[in-house]
């Protein structure tokens, strides 16, 4: 539909192909027009970039952006599960992301309980994000608590989820906080930090 007047000539074509109005459905937006294809809900696609124009603004939604947010959003939800590290046959276990935990507190000499990386006697199952830096010694870094080494004193909070004083349990492993927890390691008490 082209418009006579002062929009005639260049000016006018390039409206033609660009904005098309319709007389028919006024509470439509305007919409860019492509050769590509065209839905008159969305606008034109045009490689990779949908644009809808109403009330003198143009929207640009880009289809990467929308992929990259998608990957974002899955690699986020897959990397909150726990993590089992085994360093010179020590295992490290390192629980899934949580919200909320118990408020014990342990305090006691970092060491390797029935090969597991525990303290003062039990094994730890450490917070998320809790990293080995260094395997000789064998280093941790706990998020916002610092760094340990083995026979270092360390501090955190949690609760115990396996006291084999007060359980009676069939031998085996033990499912806790998104991390299987090696039969070795469940024959001593457990401590989720947090």
């Amino acid at each position: 539909m082209r418009r006579g007047g002062a929009g005639s000539g260049a000016e006018g074509a390039a409206d033609e192909s660009v904005v098309a109005a319709s007389p028919i459905r006024p509470h439509m937006p305007r919409v860019a027009r492509s050769a590509t294809s065209f839905s008159p809900l969305v606008g034109s696609v045009r490689g990779t970039d949908c644009e809808v124009r109403q009330g003198g603004g143009t929207k640009v939604l880009e289809r990467r952006s929308w992929m990259l947010l998608g990957l974002l959003c899955f690699v986020s939800l897959a990397g909150c599960s726990g993590k089992v590290i085994t360093v010179d046959g020590a295992t490290v276990l390192v629980s899934e992301r949580a919200t909320s935990g118990m408020d014990a507190a342990l305090a006691a000499e970092l060491q390797i309980v029935g090969g597991c990386l525990g303290a003062g006697g039990s094994v730890v199952i450490w917070p998320f994000g809790t990293r080995v830096i260094d395997e000789d010694p064998l280093t941790i870094e706990i998020p916002d608590n610092g760094t340990f080494v083995l026979g270092e004193e360390v501090t955190v909070g949690g609760g115990f989820v396996l006291e084999h004083s007060s359980v009676a349990r069939d031998p085996g492993p033990l499912e806790v906080s998104g991390v299987t927890v090696p039969t070795a390691c469940a024959d001593h008490d457990v401590f989720l930090a947090r």
